[in-house]
């Protein structure tokens, strides 16, 4: 255990801390032989390390953890945009409640994409606004998802399913496929050798 160390977030921390410099992650954590799941993640790391037995922290490289996390997010994407259409035949069909459900499928695929991309820039040191700066299309990209993304969450709050549907069918294929670029864009960055 990490000298000072009171709860298994400090020692999470203490060892993420020591790995930064050599190239590896905290992939996993085990307390007690059970692996901590995101549910359970919070509680776990406010507990005192005499509370369990024992803390397993598993490490994986950080450029091929990175470049699966960003495939995986473009496979999320692409769950997105097979979404759209039926959130959107949905919405024009009146079937509400099953669109709602596709809805919230479809937000949380970009959002996990989003999230891996931020945090996948982050672990690699690439500065994204930088990435876009040397590439127009790829800015584009960027901005057009932030406004798509507004503007359904306008009409959702507006209650205009229909209006709702035409963004989806018309208007999101087109910034699910920017979104994608975006994240080919830093796999190709980081695959290119960028600092790790």
């Amino acid at each position: 255990m990490p000298a000072g160390a009171r709860t298994v977030g400090e020692v999470v921390l203490s060892v993420r801390d020591r790995l930064s410099g050599n190239d590896r992650l905290v992939t996993r954590v085990q307390c007690g032989g059970s692996e901590l799941t995101d549910e359970a993640w919070a509680t776990a790391m406010q507990q005192s390390i005499g509370e369990v037995d024992r803390i397993d922290l598993h490490t994986e490289p950080r450029r091929p953890t990175v470049l699966a996390a960003l495939r995986q997010a473009r496979e999320a994407l692409g769950q997105a945009m097979a979404l759209r259409a039926v959130v959107a035949d949905a919405l024009t069909e009146g079937r509400l409640s099953e669109a709602m459900d596709d809805l919230g499928d479809l937000i949380r695929h970009c959002a996990a994409s989003q999230e891996a991309v931020h945090v996948g820039a982050a672990l690699m040191n690439v500065d994204l606004d930088a990435l876009a700066a040397r590439n127009a299309e790829l800015g584009a990209g960027v901005r057009s998802v932030a406004e798509a993304l507004r503007q359904l969450k306008e009409a959702l709050t507006q209650g205009d399913h229909v209006l709702l549907a035409d963004q989806l069918r018309f208007e999101f294929d087109r910034t699910l496929t920017a979104w994608d670029g975006v994240v080919a864009a830093l796999i190709t960055e980081i695959e290119g050798g960028c600092p790790s």
